[in-house]
């Protein structure tokens, strides 16, 4: 148990008696704690038994103390290598990634793409680029492409040496940077053709700049921090980074065979007539009236000691750093939009509970959950966070029946209401980073894109600080808006760091103790 908390809280000096909430688990961390313990102790538990059972001591015993041992619904998942180059199904994330990219809806004709700029000194180009070949060759996932209609994917054999391009610049090359990243971090590329990613080196005159591009359709953010991660230890030469011994597709295959629990569809279409929409915070535009969908990220960041303390105000209420960030910013969305019954689009990390070694497994295992936000001015920041993050829980533990499956049946239900679908996303990528302290070079700039999001929250932890990323849809929210919603959320959790202890009083609300 205490190999698990390690691995997944990134911190090898975790002791058996220290605080899960301490040492900065969330609930979607704990969904992939749930999928370890099963897998190494053939034990079900929810996440309601990790928050209340919340050090290693008192876990392991609450495991050992659990008599009944559910049974998988599928054998542990097995790499199948006589089938490796067959095609297979694409998931539903991926389809609907796919079907962004047409000009089908409004906010489409546009891919899910990640970009980042990695800023290295005395980088050397020739090793950079082998070392990126070799991980073509050992990672499947680098090699997908897609058929014409989207709905089925596969592993090419072989594919050609892939060539870094280059770019020698004067000076400081800020204006190549700039026009490369023009070029780079909006682009489409076509899902039948190999490859799905994009990568070039800018030669300044005393620093290299990595521009690297990956179609989110071939992986998700863990995987690309990994595959970062990957890259490195090849450069540095380090060939015993651990690679995938089960697939992408090996994944897939089991999962299409997995039977999706009925419970679960019925705890989601039990809530359909009543489920609010997103929150409707003013536009300078409708959605359809945006032709060419362009992201800008605004980024803020918290300093490590800050971060420690916020921290800590969750070990003490048994709430997540990562839910008291979420409460923060459905306050913002509240109070910008007037609505205090709204949903937001949670991203969730699915590779559940079919192997140990999926951990290691680069492709795209995104999920996605929505959470309904109710918001009582009467309630204080502390209540109004455990109530969310109790309703995740609740979620989380049925999401067999996927987010996209429920906004379907939403759009189903009142078409008008759901046009849009639920725009405003919170991602959390806690627990994904420590690896990724130790790159070839410094992630100087990143941004990401996905069809139909207006705004994509993302919290992100690097060298102990928490960076706070806002990808918004430029021409759809107003930039003097989103300045003044960030700098607001800044303040406020600058405010519950300062006043943790008036966050339990009874007579404070919403409206006079925080806003």
């Amino acid at each position: 148990m205490l190999k698990i908390w390690k691995r997944l809280l990134g911190n090898d000096n975790i002791t058996k008696k220290d605080n899960y909430f301490v040492c900065g688990g969330d609930s979607l961390l704990a969904v992939r704690m749930t999928a370890e313990i099963e897998a190494e102790f053939g034990v079900k538990v929810s996440i309601g038994i990790i928050f209340e059972n919340n050090t290693v001591e008192s876990l392991a015993k609450r495991i050992s103390s659990i008599k009944e041992k559910r049974k998988p619904n599928i054998e542990v998942v097995q790499h199948n290598e006589q089938e490796r180059f067959q095609e297979f199904l694409t998931t539903e994330m991926q389809y609907a990634y796919w079907i962004g990219r047409q000009n089908v809806y409004a906010l489409g004709n546009v891919s899910s793409y990640c970009y980042y700029e990695i800023v290295s000194k005395n980088l050397s180009i020739e090793r950079l680029e082998r070392a990126w070949n070799e991980l073509i060759i050992e990672n499947d996932a680098l090699r997908l492409v897609f058929s014409k209609d989207g709905k089925r994917q596969k592993v090419l054999e072989s594919v050609p040496y892939y060539n870094l391009k280059v770019y020698n610049t004067d000076l400081d090359g800020k204006e190549t940077v700039e026009s490369i990243r023009d070029d780079m971090s909006q682009q489409i590329m076509e899902a039948s053709q190999w490859p799905l990613f994009d990568i070039r080196v800018s030669i300044c005159q005393d620093k290299n700049i990595v521009h690297v591009g990956i179609d989110n359709l071939i992986m998700d953010a863990r995987s690309v921090l990994s595959i970062l991660y990957q890259w490195t230890q090849r450069y540095v030469g380090n060939n015993k980074s651990k690679l995938e011994s089960v697939s992408f597709r090996d994944y897939v295959c089991a999962m299409n065979e997995r039977n999706m629990l009925l419970k679960d569809q019925e705890y989601w279409e039990s809530r359909i007539s009543h489920f609010p929409a997103y929150p409707k915070i003013p536009t300078k535009k409708m959605p359809q009236e945006i032709t060419k969908q362009v992201f800008k990220r605004y980024t803020k960041e918290m300093t490590k000691h800050k971060w420690e303390l916020l921290k800590k105000i969750g070990e003490k209420q048994n709430i997540t750093a990562s839910n008291i960030l979420l409460t923060a910013y459905a306050l913002m969305l509240w109070e910008e939009s007037g609505s205090n019954h709204f949903a937001l689009n949670i991203t969730i990390d699915k590779r559940w509970n079919l192997s140990k070694e999926l951990r290691h497994t680069i492709g795209d295992f995104t999920g996605n959950i929505l959470l309904e936000i109710k918001i009582d001015e009467k309630k204080t920041f502390i209540e109004l966070a455990h109530e969310i993050q109790n309703q995740l829980m609740k979620d989380l533990e049925h999401s067999d029946f996927s987010g996209i499956k429920f906004q379907r049946e939403l759009s189903k239900y009142d078409g008008k209401k759901f046009r849009y679908g639920i725009p405003f996303v919170y991602t959390s990528t806690l627990g994904m980073e420590n690896e990724n302290d130790n790159l070839f070079g410094e992630i100087c700039y990143n941004i990401t894109q996905t069809p139909q999001v207006w705004l994509d929250y993302q919290i992100q932890e690097r060298q102990g600080a928490l960076y706070l990323n806002w990808d918004y849809l430029q021409g759809l929210l107003d930039e003097t808006q989103i300045e003044n919603m960030i700098y607001k959320y800044s303040n406020l959790l600058d405010w519950l760091i300062e006043n943790g202890d008036f966050l339990i009083s009874e007579d404070n609300n919403y409206q006079e103790g925080i806003l």
